[in-house]
């Protein structure tokens, strides 16, 4: 089990400082802010950072357990948020991009690893579409 105790304050408009583990990050809404600048990123915007960052961290978790050598390894997202009937669903297509060297079974392992040690993909495919897709450059 895994806790994390967030804070989070606005400080004018939309824009709305959060700290979690001693970290801070600013959060805001342009759209409805009176001049439309927009300070930080959305929390929706946060939502695909920290997708596209677990996604990094397991993907690297299963190249050092295995001793796999690697220099590149990025990920890009896009995330569509649609709302009907009062629900929210994301759509997020993940493109992994690396030069590690990988065989057919080593890259399906990859996969399969990645959708089950990946937290926020794990509780975020609930209800939502995530598709991967893999680059082995």
């Amino acid at each position: 089990m895994s806790q994390k105790i967030v804070h989070a304050e606005n400080l004018d408009n939309f824009v709305t400082k959060t700290e979690v583990d001693h970290f801070e990050y600013v959060l805001d809404y342009a759209d409805r802010n009176p001049n439309n600048e927009s300070v930080g990123t959305s929390p929706t915007g946060l939502l695909a950072a920290a997708l596209a960052g677990c996604y990094v961290m397991t993907a690297r978790s299963f190249f050092l357990a295995r001793k796999i050598d690697f220099s590149i390894l990025k990920v890009k997202i896009v995330a569509d948020f649609d709302h009907k009937n009062y629900d929210w669903r994301m759509s997020a297509d993940t493109n992994i991009q690396t030069d590690a060297k990988l065989d057919d079974r080593e890259k399906e392992r990859l996969d399969y690893f990645i959708k089950n040690h990946c937290t926020v993909s794990n509780i975020l495919s609930h209800g939502n579409t995530l598709n991967t897709s893999f680059d082995f450059i």
